[in-house]
């Protein structure tokens, strides 16, 4: 009885059945249907560290000289802009739509080396040319600084 009374109800049905569909939709495909990234120009440069409760930052260096900063700690925060090349310095301009307070000015490459685990170097981000503590990323792609 209860179930004929539940299949007279159509609107019933039809969310059921959409919310069925989302659901699986959403276990299949958690990152979106879209992957964006496939878009984007090809990577030069990767940086990426892992800090405290696995906290990670990477940096990626575009071929159309564009770069990219996602920090993902409690949240997902990825910022942008443009990027000039002078020898072993990579000085970063911002985009103004960014919402972070800190922003790195520059960074300092430095090649290792005997590399090991992918690790082929180490790029120091600044904030500025007074900073003594300059925030360290691994880099396991370079096809940009020679």
């Amino acid at each position: 009885m209860v179930i004929k009374e539940r299949l007279k109800n159509k609107a019933r049905i039809y969310l059921t059945i959409i919310m069925i569909c989302l659901l699986g939709l959403i276990a299949a495909k958690p990152n979106g249907l879209i992957a964006f990234e496939k878009f984007e120009s090809k990577d030069l440069f990767i940086g990426w560290q892992e800090g405290v409760a696995n906290c990670t930052t990477t940096l990626k260096l575009k071929e159309n000289n564009q770069f990219y900063i996602r920090s993902i700690c409690f949240g997902d925060d990825k910022t942008w802009g443009s990027y000039s090349l002078k020898n072993d310095t990579v000085k970063l301009k911002f985009s103004p739509l960014n919402n972070r307070n800190k922003y790195y000015e520059f960074g300092v490459y430095k090649p290792i080396a005997n590399p090991h685990d992918k690790i082929i170097g180490v790029i120091f981000l600044y904030t500025s040319k007074k900073d003594t503590k300059p925030y360290p990323l691994s880099v396991y792609k370079n096809e940009l600084i020679k």
